[in-house]
């Protein structure tokens, strides 16, 4: 497999059609996703006829996107300053959805493990105190479940309340995590879900 920005210090690990990026084409950021660019470009095009939007024209990214998948990142271990997660969430979407051609689904079968080896990943590739950036939506599975799945605990976060359409509840948080070194006083305190019961 040919590895493309293994000297930046940012990674996106899945990044799809970068969304939530203000430049798209971050000189400092490795972009990583299990589709090819055609494949991201083309489900996002076909996202927008599912929904009757129009056809927007849309710039592609010109920063080659790495193809692999979060659970096997093609990086060493502490690469990274700053890698930002934001999987997919949701496991009972049909395959024409416009969110699957989108942004994909979990495996119902899979997805705690799928999940915590991506997150376990990412972990390994971010460098001692850098910084993990976990975005998660609680339409499917609770983000008090997902949090016990991933076992770490979380420095701070934020809660958007999603109740723009009728009759759903639902939240996207954000969530923040930073690689303490075990050799720091407070490491026992930020490493596990089991020392917030303290």
């Amino acid at each position: 497999m040919e590895i493309y920005g293994h000297e930046k210090i940012i990674l996106d690990a899945t990044a799809g059609f970068r969304i939530m990026w203000f430049n798209k084409d971050h000189p400092n950021a490795v972009y990583l996703d299990e589709r090819t660019d055609e494949e991201i470009y083309q489900g996002y095009c076909a996202s927008l006829r599912v929904r009757n939007r129009p056809a927007l024209k849309v710039r592609r990214p010109k920063t080659k996107t790495v193809l692999s998948d979060f659970k096997h990142i093609p990086y060493s271990d502490n690469s990274f300053t700053l890698v930002v997660f934001d999987p997919p969430y949701h496991i009972k979407l049909s395959n024409s959805s416009w969110v699957n051609m989108r942004w994909g689904k979990l495996k119902p079968e899979t997805w705690q493990s799928d999940l915590k080896q991506g997150f376990d990943e990412c972990w390994r590739v971010l460098k001692p105190t850098g910084i993990l950036i976990f975005k998660w939506n609680d339409k499917d599975i609770g983000s008090k479940q997902i949090l016990k799945v991933l076992d770490r605990a979380p420095l701070f976060g934020h809660r958007f309340k999603n109740n723009t359409v009728k009759g759903t509840k639902r939240s996207t948080f954000w969530f923040c995590f930073m690689k303490i070194p075990k050799s720091s006083v407070d490491a026992k305190l930020t490493g596990s879900m089991e020392a917030q019961k303290c």
